[in-house]
């Protein structure tokens, strides 16, 4: 709507144009960028460099810039209050499921109109909808014939008029003035937590103090409501079973397992054998992935007679919660003591400390590709931008050694992916579903894409911690490709047309670097310096320049906001690797502006 308007005086112009020439904007979105604020005209969203954001920021203060394009983030978290608001809508969401903003958000966007220092009070404009103001105008015109007219062309004009009536949409959304005064005059939203307690809180907490009943008052003071806060209770109990069954911590007393529910199957008779009773012994696997399936069943351990009666009795309860669940109405455990294992969930603050724990097992024996793209999956990227970063298909990244060796073999083993999946059968099956007579598909399923390293991880995460629902991947190839390219941000960028992402590409970059550097602290077994810590902190060092490059100053102070006392307490130190960058061993992850809340 703004584009190729000019909305600055000339008497600001010059020290506009002085500053942002002395300004870099010879890359990635800086020319086009360049263009829009020479008119006066700021944008500022989470796909913009941050030091991008910066100037226009310091533009907008400085009041050389007319309006700033922005996100509802910059209204919440940037102190640049403005005289007038506009929103383009008073609704949000996908097309056919728009709804009306929220309190919270709308009031805090209300309160940026206004300047203390300058205006007595602010203005807030929503824009009606197209059809409104179609509809409008065409009342206008409507009403301005007179009903009790007798000249005949004023009569044809509005007879034509009443025939080219324009009507809403069906299917579209539209917001009323009433809702805008309601938004004004609405009560504030209470303040409420959200969320779980994180689990690496929980693990340093008790690797602070064993007992459990501090953390109990702890998830007693949340803001919640009593039922709200009896969840919570129970989801402790949850967090703390898993960790007890992780190993990392031992429980007193003991979790109970849930009492055993033996339902009969449909369609069986008293007296009658269960299903599977009398079943044959498993026979060879034929077909793709069939010996390496049937080398898994060989190399299964048997029962080891040398365990004693105590030890036996922790795996049976071990599979008996896994199946049946434990009791979580009337357990309560008084302490957890940590096992030496603890200590590695307190290091991993990016990721879920679980599921990195986990990862790094099981990337002892990976190849540098798969090692990247498993890391990469872990770190949140929006759908957008995550969509032009995909990971690459098996024909330009075969399976490496960590899928082909162990993981594909194990995963049908456990019957957690088919074949098709793992990226088999499909020839087979299209000669199977082809009609002879004319060579053509008779029918067609579902097409199955083949499952990349990081969700064949998640799968088997899933499969032994089942109760840890707050974990996800999202199989991206940003920093793999940015490797390729040499580490050169700007030509990655560009060569992908990535310009109006680079923000967020640059962020995550920095997220991998604080992942690769605290994932260096919790090295798998099997591994050596120079085979994990090694890598990861030459993999750190080859962002770090790139990102460097691009962004001196936020690259910086990225690395060393987590350098606190706050950090040094809750890892004891940080590991010195004789690194040349002395990189944060833990750090907040990277401002998300698209997620943040006011």
């Amino acid at each position: 709507m703004l584009k190729g308007k000019s909305l600055i005086d000339k008497a600001r112009q010059k020290e506009l144009s002085d500053i942002l020439n002395a300004s870099d904007f010879t890359n990635g979105v800086g020319p086009k960028l360049k263009q829009i604020l020479m008119r006066g005209v700021g944008v500022h969203h989470a796909g913009i460099l941050p030091r991008y954001r910066r100037i226009v920021e310091e533009l907008f203060q400085k009041k050389l810039l007319s309006i700033c394009v922005c996100t509802e983030t910059l209204a919440a978290g940037i102190n640049l209050p403005a005289r007038s608001v506009v929103l383009p809508s008073l609704l949000k969401g996908p097309r056919d499921k728009k709804k009306l903003v929220d309190i919270a958000s709308a009031q805090q966007i209300f309160g940026r109109a206004g300047r203390p220092q300058f205006d007595d009070r602010g203005y807030v404009f929503a824009l009606a909808h197209e059809d409104d103001v179609k509809i409008n105008r065409w009342r206008q015109k409507y009403d301005s014939i007179p009903e009790d007219t007798k000249d005949p062309g004023l009569l044809k004009a509005k007879k034509q008029l009443k025939k080219k009536m324009p009507k809403r949409r069906a299917g579209e959304s539209y917001w009323t003035q009433t809702q805008f005064e309601q938004l004004q005059v609405a009560k504030s939203a209470d303040l409420s937590s959200r969320g779980k307690v994180p689990w690496r809180l929980l693990a340093y907490l008790l690797s602070k103090d064993q007992n459990v009943q501090p953390i109990r008052d702890l998830v007693g003071r949340r803001l919640m409501t009593p039922s709200q806060i009896e969840v919570a209770q129970k989801d402790l109990n949850r967090m703390l079973i898993t960790m007890w069954s992780g190993g990392y911590i031992e429980l007193q007393p003991p979790p109970r397992i849930a009492a055993e529910r033996k339902p009969t199957p449909k369609g069986t008779k008293p007296g009658q054998p269960k299903p599977g009773a009398n079943e044959p012994e498993p026979v060879a696997t034929g077909g793709l992935f069939g010996e390496l399936l049937d080398e898994m069943r060989a190399a299964e351990p048997e029962a080891k007679p040398e365990q004693s009666a105590e030890e036996n009795q922790t795996v049976d309860d071990a599979e008996a919660l896994a199946k049946r669940g434990y009791e979580l109405e009337d357990y309560r455990p008084e302490t957890a003591k940590p096992t030496v294992r603890l200590e590695r969930l307190v290091q991993l603050k990016s990721v879920n400390p679980l599921f990195g724990v986990f990862m790094a097992d099981q990337l002892a024996d990976a190849d540098e590709q798969e090692r990247i793209a498993a890391l990469e999956s872990m770190l949140e990227v929006p759908g957008s931008v995550a969509k032009f970063a995909r990971m690459p298909s098996y024909d330009i990244i075969p399976p490496g050694a960590l899928a082909q060796n162990r993981l594909d073999a194990l995963l049908l083993q456990r019957g957690l992916a088919t074949i098709e999946e793992l990226g088999g059968g499909k020839e087979e099956e299209e000669e199977e579903v082809k009609d002879r007579g004319f060579g053509r598909v008779m029918f067609e399923e579902p097409r199955v894409w083949p499952l990349t390293i990081g969700e064949k991880l998640l799968r088997l995460f899933r499969d032994e911690f089942p109760k840890v629902d707050d974990v996800r991947v999202r199989p991206v190839w940003i920093v793999g490709e940015l490797l390729e390219f040499g580490g050169d941000f700007n030509k990655y960028v560009t060569a992908r047309k990535l310009q109006k992402e680079e923000g967020i590409l640059f962020r995550h970059c920095l997220r991998m670097i604080l992942l690769c550097d605290e994932m260096a602290n919790v090295p798998p077994k099997g591994t050596t310096v120079e085979t994990w810590e090694d890598w990861l902190d030459d993999i750190a060092d080859t962002l770090t320049e790139a990102c460097r490059k691009i962004d001196p100053q936020s690259t910086d102070e990225i690395l060393s906001q987590s350098e606190s006392p706050l950090t040094d307490d809750l890892t004891g130190g940080r590991r010195n690797t004789g690194s040349k960058n002395t990189k944060p061993l833990i750090s907040e992850s990277a401002e998300n502006e698209e997620q943040s809340t006011p």
